[in-house]
């Protein structure tokens, strides 16, 4: 049993309520484009992924 209480740090980017709907609107046109149904987190999750790759900010 770990004795560490102590949670991993976490970065939070905050987004604004206009951010949010301009993402929603995104995520919408690509859900029934594709025919899936991908949640808001997954959406932004991979945003920030194919941003960090096409910057080369990935870790090796």
């Amino acid at each position: 049993m770990s004795t560490n209480s102590q949670k991993p740090q976490r970065t939070s980017v905050a987004l604004t309520r206009d951010e949010y709907e301009v993402i929603d609107v995104a995520r919408t046109h690509f859900n029934s484009t594709h025919g899936v149904n991908v949640s808001r987190t997954s959406f932004i999750t991979s945003l920030a992924t194919k941003y960090n790759r096409e910057n080369n900010l990935l870790c090796h």
